[in-house]
């Protein structure tokens, strides 16, 4: 998420993607800002120029200071290494378990919060598991303490 005044601090970084084709799960509620505009940064860490489909509302470099002025580009789609593209997600409806942000390539970044983030994040799915195995091993080893007692 995109701070106009910080920047982009690591602490608000949601996750990495490594294509333009990915999905991503966020296992928060719902990361919009209360009382903020909802700042989506959209960064290219990678070697090659990508494009948005639609634009973007702004483009800032990586470097230096991400809250300084804003790139001077003819095509408000076009992240280039070392930049990003801010998306203003305030007047977005229907944010209640994700974005999709969509490229020129006929590709999706699929970003899923949300209940469907919270039961989809691989942490509580590993939870979960863990404690079907934990229970599935006391209810064997209890079986077996009951079976071995003498009548």
């Amino acid at each position: 998420m995109y701070d106009p005044a910080g920047g982009l601090p690591a602490s608000t970084i949601l996750g990495e993607v490594r294509s333009t084709s990915a999905q991503m799960t966020l296992p928060m509620l719902f990361p919009a800002p209360k009382g903020r505009d909802f700042l989506l940064a959209v960064a290219n860490v990678g070697t090659e120029t990508v494009r948005l489909r639609g634009g973007a509302d702004q483009l800032r470099p990586l470097a230096g200071n991400p809250a300084g002025p804003k790139l001077r580009t003819e095509d408000a789609g076009t992240i280039g290494p070392g930049a990003m593209a801010i998306l203003n997600l305030s007047n977005v409806s229907g944010l209640w378990a994700g974005v999709t942000v969509h490229f020129d390539n006929a590709a999706d970044v699929k970003i899923t919060w949300g209940l469907p983030g919270v039961i989809l994040s691989p942490m509580v799915i590993l939870t979960f598991a863990s404690i079907v195995l934990a229970g599935m091993i006391l209810l064997f080893f209890r079986r077996t303490l009951r079976n071995t007692r003498p009548s």
